[in-house]
């Protein structure tokens, strides 16, 4: 525990970090300090790739996987490449999966429920009426998929069967049960005391009741009369949301003091009579002059 503490106390990077030493020292060694079959292929049994805390990798369903992946990529990746995808996947699923059973996480059929209702609700073919989900037309599906193996069914414009349906929902139950693990240990970083206390009533303080839904676009305008005391009791209940900023609207006139044509003519004119030569008579010197 007071290790524990210490490693909270330097924050999430640092327990995130011991937990990756973790699993690095738990696949390259055993408790005896040895070398495990992880990165090597079992000599005497060809049956599996290799064995993680004594969880086996079946070397049919790896093989199977890393065709699939094949497939999917469209040549667009090496066999070199998928196998080490596949493996890289296999063997993280391995390690988290022992520790799942350490702690005792597992996925039941309710769970899995969940898990498949939250990936599927926006798929049409799971709807009723109403749009809600519809439990009853997955069962349907799933069991219409058996009955037919291994021939498929179209779903959201792609072609399945019983094989893809159930490597689909082992993804899921892998993604959703990854997801609670690294929520207990996100937990275990920050939360505080009362925060448990808050989740263990908010857990175990449940009421079942049931509920009709009705949705607005059934309710005529017709049936719902609002009079005008009620809308100015509502703005006047809210008067913040239906306030303004002070504004001002200015209206200006311009006029521009530009020559007319009449001017630019006069103007012209009495330019050209000063460049023409001309006499002028001057008073002071009582003679006219040359200009």
């Amino acid at each position: 525990m007071a290790v524990l503490g210490k490693i909270r106390a330097l924050g999430p990077v640092a327990l995130i970090s011991v937990i990756g030493l973790a699993l690095f020292a738990f696949v390259f060694s055993t408790g005896s300090g040895t070398v495990t079959d992880v990165f090597k292929a079992d000599e005497f049994n060809q049956s599996r790739v290799a064995v993680v805390n004594g969880i086996e990798m079946d070397r049919s369903d790896f093989m199977q996987k890393v065709d699939n992946l094949e497939k999917q990529n469209r040549g667009s990746s090496s066999s070199i490449q998928a196998m080490n995808s596949i493996w890289n996947s296999e063997l993280k699923k391995l390690v988290l999966q022992s520790e799942y059973q350490k702690i005792g996480i597992q996925i039941e059929r309710e769970m899995m429920r969940d898990f498949l209702k939250t990936n599927l609700i926006a798929f049409e073919d799971f709807q009723d009426k109403n749009g809600e989900f519809d439990e009853s037309k997955l069962n349907q599906f799933i069991s219409n998929l058996k009955e037919i193996s291994p021939e498929t069914m179209e779903l959201q414009g792609s072609l399945v069967n019983y094989e893809s349906w159930n490597n689909f929902e082992e993804n899921i139950g892998t993604i959703g049960i990854e997801e609670i693990y690294y929520r207990l240990v996100d937990a275990g970083i920050n939360t505080a005391l009362f925060e448990g206390e808050e989740d263990y009533f908010n857990s175990n303080d449940v009421v079942d009741f049931k509920y009709v839904k009705i949705p607005f676009t059934k309710v005529s305008d017709n049936d719902i009369k609002v009079s005008k005391s009620e809308v100015t009791k509502y703005i006047n209940e809210n008067e913040n949301n239906y306030s303004s900023d002070p504004s001002r609207d200015l209206i200006f006139v311009k006029f521009e003091e530009n020559p007319s044509g009449l001017d630019k003519s006069e103007a012209k004119s009495s330019l050209n009579l000063l460049l023409q030569d001309r006499e002028e008579y001057d008073p002071n010197s009582q003679k006219k002059h040359n200009l």
